[in-house]
This record gives C-alpha cells, sequence and structure tokens, in this order.
C-alpha cells in the first residue's frame, strides 16, 4: 500500500471506529446528538414525571398518563439488590420453579415477581394471585395491564418499585422468568469486577446490542420486532441493553423516571428504557460477559444469566445439574447462603 493510499484510508478507519465504540458505550457525548435528542423531547405543563403516590403511582409518557394502584406489597428487609422477576399472571408452574432454584439463595440479593392484574383478568385469577402473594411474600402486584403491547409500563412500574420502596437497594435489576440464573455466580462476578460495575453515577448493566443485529433474520412485521428500528432521527439503530437481565444505579432509574413524560409509549420495553431514555439522560451503558443471550453463540465457560427456551422440569434438572457442579468445584458457595 503506498503511502498516498493510507493516508486516504486512515482517516476512515478512525471515523468507522469512533462510530462503532460510540454505538456500544455511553453516555453518547457528541454534542449535536445529544441536541438532537433533546430537540425530539415533547414538553407539555400538563404532563407530570412519573411518581409514586403511596398506595398508588402514575406511569407518565408524553402521549399517554396512567395511574395505577399497588395492590400488594411484600415486608422485605434492606438488601443491596433488589431483583424484579418478568412473570406473567398464568405462570404460576414457573414462579414456583424458581421458589424452588434460585430464589431459595440467601444473600445480597432480594427478588420478587411483578404481576399486573389489570385489563381482562377474571375475579377468581385476581382472588388466586391475591391468595399466592400473601402466602409467598415474594410478589409485587398492581392492577396494570400484564399483556405484551403494555411491557414498557410494567417495566417502568418495576423501576419505580425498586426506586421508591426499596430504598437501600443500590441497584435495581430485571431478569425473566424464562432465564436460567445464578445469583451467586453474578455476585462473584460483581465482586471481581469493581471498577466497572459499582453504584455509582448513572449506570445501566447487561448486554449490549443494537436494533439492526436483532432483526436480522427476522421477517418483516413480526409482532415481537416490528417496532425495534429507530423512531428517532437522531439515529439510524437504537444502541440498548437486551432485555432478560438488566440492572441500574439508583441515579439512572430516577433518571429515567423523570424523562419519560417527554417521551411517546413505545411498547419494547428494553428499547425505550435503555436505549431512547438512557440517551436522554446521559446513562452509560456496561456490557456485562458471562450472559447467553439466545440468538448469539457464546464462548463463556460460566454463564450467571441463560436465556434459552426450558420448560419447568428441564429448567429444575439443570438449575440443579450446575449448582451440584459448582458445589462439586467449590466455586462461587460462599454467596449461596444456604
Amino acid at each position: 500500500m503506498t503511502m498516498k493510499c493510507f493516508l486516504v484510508i486512515l482517516p476512515l478507519l478512525v471515523l468507522y471506529w469512533i462510530v462503532s465504540n460510540r454505538k456500544r458505550s455511553g453516555p453518547l457525548t457528541n454534542p449535536h446528538y445529544k441536541e438532537c435528542l433533546r430537540k425530539e423531547w415533547y414538553t407539555s405543563p400538563n404532563v407530570s414525571s412519573t411518581e409514586d403516590f403511596g398506595s398508588s403511582y402514575q406511569i407518565s409518557f408524553a402521549d399517554v398518563q396512567k395511574t395505577f394502584k399497588w395492590l400488594y406489597l411484600p415486608e422485605i428487609d434492606d438488601p443491596e439488590i433488589i431483583l424484579t422477576v418478568m412473570t406473567r399472571v398464568d405462570a404460576l408452574a414457573r414462579r414456583n420453579v424458581l421458589r424452588k432454584t434460585w430464589m431459595t439463595q440467601r444473600n445480597r440479593i432480594k427478588s420478587i415477581f411483578v404481576i399486573g392484574l389489570g385489563g381482562d383478568v377474571d375475579q377468581k385469577t385476581k382472588e388466586l394471585v391475591m391468595s399466592e402473594a400473601a402466602l409467598y411474600g415474594d410478589m409485587v402486584v398492581t392492577n396494570i395491564e400484564d399483556s405484551f403491547s403494555k411491557v414498557a409500563f410494567k417495566m417502568l412500574s418495576m423501576l419505580l418499585y425498586g426506586f421508591s420502596k426499596v430504598p437501600s437497594a443500590k441497584f435495581i435489576g430485571k431478569v425473566d422468568d424464562d432465564v436460567l440464573f445464578y445469583p451467586n455466580v453474578l455476585l462473584s462476578y460483581m465482586d471481581n469486577n469493581t471498577d466497572t460495575i459499582h453504584p455509582q453515577g448513572s449506570r445501566m448493566y447487561g448486554h449490549i446490542t443494537e436494533t439492526r443485529f436483532i432483526t436480522a433474520g427476522i421477517p418483516t412485521g413480526a409482532e415481537c420486532c416490528e417496532k425495534f428500528d429507530s423512531d428517532s432521527k437522531c439515529a439510524n439503530y437504537v444502541t440498548f441493553l437486551g432485555g432478560s437481565f438488566l440492572m441500574f444505579t439508583r441515579q439512572a432509574v430516577e433518571g429515567v423516571l423523570m424523562a419519560s413524560k417527554h417521551r411517546k409509549f413505545h411498547r419494547i420495553d428494553d428499547t425505550m428504557v435503555t436505549g431512547y431514555l438512557a440517551d436522554d439522560v446521559g446513562a452509560q451503558r456496561v456490557n456485562m460477559t458471562m450472559m447467553f443471550m439466545g440468538y448469539e453463540p457464546t464462548k463463556e465457560p460460566i454463564l450467571f444469566s441463560s436465556h434459552i427456551p426450558l420448560k419447568d422440569h428441564e429448567y429444575l434438572e439443570q438449575y440443579r445439574i450446575q449448582m451440584a457442579d459448582f458445589k462439586e468445584q467449590r466455586l462461587f458457595t460462599k454467596y449461596i447462603g444456604e
């Protein structure tokens, strides 16, 4: 390669590196990008922020604001990490599997289910769920509609609960109930990476990805992903954290709750919260390893989070096998607390 060609190509390579790293990290410090985001904000004196009122709360987007009730709130101690578990009303069997597996661990993490009884839930089901909540004491129940189209409301409800009702929590997390999860491995991972995983500042932790990678190979119009493309004129793709496991600092959650009123409702919760709103408030997205998201191969020998479809008995068996292996190798045992 001649020196002339090299001098032409070098600036292009530098530009590509800057753009690539900007998409995969945060906060996005490009002043033009930040200015563009703020110009997209909707402002109205008639729209108040997302807020907890005690026995009720409000979730606010620029185009829709709704008030909900806390129907059941569990009594908990003062955990360092509050981990909310995304579960459906009809997923009692899966909740019981989690109660028999990783939720039995006693450590710095307090895990609770969050369920909505709004919409078309019949009275008998409501009574059963409320009885379950009283029996186990590990559920937050609201009258939010628990459906895919309203999942962004549920996501903000979970964050609001952790921020408002659990003041001791330095981290507020979220995990889906189909994730094979090992809290003991997560805590070890955090303790060994305190330079990157800490509660200071506005930070969001998880698996960084972009909408273009998620939608690759998915038919146009597929219900799960039809709105993954960026609605913003400031970027072609949304950089966000894949939603099967997420963890936030309190400052990040506070910023998201205050900023939601400036954005129109977007039904894909992870792109809304860890994409648009994260950029709006300057939150830093931090990539975590030791996670398997289900749509990308992994070379990690040990995982704390694995998003794979398992039937209830398969989930139970896989967890027990892995924990027996940890015990035999004397790995992560100090974080189990059993």
